[in-house]
């Protein structure tokens, strides 16, 4: 469950199933746990500088809001092009972006690039939903 997300579009979320909250760098597609206390999180862990230059970007954000104005809560900036695809992360390369779009879109990126990987390792897709081939049902056999 999402707890808050950065004005670069990565997320901090409450995963249930651990009883933790996880920092997830969105183009990354990965989670580093932070700890299971979300007031501690919210009121020691991200006010401490290092974070909120490092994780949260704060400086970068701040000037980020004065060139193209500042985001609403739908909204983050996105450097283009992605990291993920190249892109320097360069503060010239950012815009603003609707937020959902966004991390629909990293998340399409990142399972094309990881069924990828797994086709290269000789995992094949096999079939689930009756044997019909769909994207929401595809699993992996290696």
């Amino acid at each position: 469950m999402a707890l808050a997300t950065t004005g670069l579009g990565d997320m901090i979320f409450w995963s249930p199933k651990y009883g933790a909250v996880y920092f997830l760098e969105v183009q990354q597609g990965a989670s580093t746990f932070i700890g299971n206390d979300i007031s501690i999180v919210f009121n020691s862990f991200l006010v401490i500088d290092g974070i909120r230059d490092r994780v949260l970007h704060e400086k970068l954000i701040a000037s980020l809001g004065g060139r193209l104005g500042k985001i609403k809560a739908s909204e983050c900036y996105i450097a283009e092009p992605w990291q993920m695809l190249g892109g320097s992360g360069d503060e010239s390369t950012y815009t603003k972006g609707d937020l959902v779009v966004y991390h629909h879109l990293v998340a399409q990126a990142i399972k094309a690039r990881l069924d990828n990987e797994r086709e290269k390792k000789g995992y094949v897709p096999i079939m689930c939903c009756k044997g019909r081939p769909t994207a929401s049902c595809k699993q992996w056999q290696g």
